[in-house]
């Protein structure tokens, strides 16, 4: 069971993704989290929706595409945010 805020989320990364056609080779992404405060979180729980949204988008068929997977945590900013840079797997 999605969330309103989960719902909401999936189709904001939606409008940033936009109409494209589906990758559909090999891919390395990388992961900027920049968290809205100090408090303790788990960074691989920002990847599970991350990854979800990104598939609903139809950006690609499947998560499972991704080889190389880095996920960085950065400094606080207020309301926090997720920088995603995705490139040709080089394996």
């Amino acid at each position: 069971m999605i969330s309103a805020k989960g719902r909401k989320y999936a189709v904001d990364v939606a409008k940033i993704i936009g109409t494209v056609e589906p990758i559909d080779f090999r891919i390395c992404m990388v992961v900027d989290v920049y968290p809205p405060d100090l408090r303790k979180r788990d960074l691989d729980g920002v990847l599970k929706a991350l990854q979800d949204s990104i598939t609903k988008a139809g950006f690609w068929a499947d998560d499972e595409l991704i080889d190389d997977l880095r996920v960085i945590r950065r400094q606080k900013v207020p309301g926090g945010k997720v920088v995603v840079h995705i490139s040709e797997s080089q394996q």
